[in-house]
């Protein structure tokens, strides 16, 4: 019996109603595995466009997906945005020195001298 380690430990059921239970639960899942491979193989074409646009794209929302499955065409892609620029060391440096003027005044003699480095 599929069932026979979970719950109580001391048996209150024949092994025909055990038998019974399995012959069942063999049934259900039968008819489970069959059910969802016929949805599969009637619905393949839709199977490998949801494929093929994940393989593109991704991600897809619920209109993309429901466009899909309807048998339409999804919109182009956007084209991906572009990310904020990164600062370079020399960025970081120019930064660095307009901070230090803004601190110590545009006078050379007015900032402390840098260690060599």
């Amino acid at each position: 019996f599929l069932g026979r380690d979970y719950g109580s430990i001391e048996r209150d059921y024949s092994e025909e109603t055990a038998s019974l239970i399995d012959r069942e639960i063999k049934r259900i899942v039968d008819e489970a595995y069959e059910r969802a491979k016929k949805l599969l193989t009637e619905n393949k074409d839709v199977l490998i466009r949801v494929a093929e646009a994940l393989i593109e794209r991704e991600t897809l929302d619920a209109t993309e997906l429901d466009l899909l499955m309807r048998g339409e065409e999804l919109p182009p892609l956007k084209p991906p945005t572009e990310p904020p620029p990164v600062q370079t060391d020399n960025s970081q440096a120019d930064e660095k020195k307009t901070r230090e003027t803004r601190i110590f005044g545009s006078s050379i003699l007015d900032r402390p001298s840098e260690a060599p480095g």
